[in-house]
């Protein structure tokens, strides 16, 4: 009888740990390639020894291979779901950055990505550090842990499986994190569009000077000048972002457990 219970406890504890690794794997900051898998891996097995007590209690595993095989996989899913739609707030950073690099004259080289190990805009390269210091510093990833314990009140612990209504969220979550980009990047690339325009005529004007060489660096300076001037509003930003995010994720789990 103690062997069974044993079994059961194990099993049940393998369907927490799937949906916490899932969800370590792609949250920002604690899941980006530049954090040792065996960090990762700790996070989620001591999330899942907390979390465990509470989730487990009238649960039983299934006792067929292939019903117990979906349900580690629909666990992970529901992990893998929150962090990618917790990465709203990279995704949104790293959009702001490469639409300013167009305008800037920077998309042409790309630095790589210290979070995600993935090609970056220049830009969106120095925005994505301080966004992660950001967030590390005022312990929101805690905030992001938090709300993944509360995904067991939506979608419990071999609950249903994901509802026809994630296709309708998915395709708004895509157009507000574009949206979120444009918004941030305006001010810049409004600027710089100005600029672009003045150079226009300038060139008109003065054929004989070669007006968008010389023009080149002014953009480059008045692009740095204005992120310098606008970097007192970052906290602001990224504070706004990450309560998007948050929302975000109850949204998810709303439609996730929608029938």
């Amino acid at each position: 009888m103690n062997l069974e219970l044993l079994g059961i406890n194990i099993a049940l504890m393998l369907l927490v740990l799937s949906r916490w690794a899932g969800f370590v794997m792609l949250a920002p900051v604690i899941g980006g390639k530049g954090v040792p898998a065996y960090v990762k891996l700790g996070l989620a097995i001591a999330c899942t020894i907390v979390v465990y007590p509470l989730v487990s209690k009238g649960h039983v595993p299934p006792g067929n291979p292939l019903e117990y095989a979906m349900a580690v996989v629909q666990e992970s899913m529901v992990g893998l779901a929150t962090g990618f739609v917790s990465q709203k707030i990279i995704f949104i950073v790293q959009n702001v950055g490469q639409l300013i690099d167009i305008q800037q004259g920077f998309s042409i080289g790309s630095l790589l990505d210290p979070v995600n190990a993935t090609p970056a805009s220049v830009t969106g390269n120095l925005k994505i550090v301080l966004v992660s210091m950001l967030l590390l510093a005022t312990n929101s990833h805690y905030y992001l842990i938090m709300a993944m314990v509360r995904s067991y009140n939506y979608i419990p612990l071999l609950g249903n499986g994901p509802s026809p209504e994630l296709l309708n969220y998915g395709s708004k979550f895509i157009a507000g994190t574009f949206l979120g980009a444009l918004q941030i990047a305006l001010p810049v690339v409004g600027v710089l569009v100005l600029v672009e325009i003045a150079m226009g005529y300038a060139a008109r004007a003065l054929p004989q000077m070669n007006i968008f060489f010389v023009g080149m660096p002014v953009k480059i300076g008045l692009g740095f000048f204005l992120m310098l001037w606008l970097l007192p509003l970052l906290s602001g930003e990224v504070s706004s972002l990450f309560q998007d995010s948050l929302k975000q994720i109850q949204y998810l789990y709303q439609g996730w457990s929608k029938p």
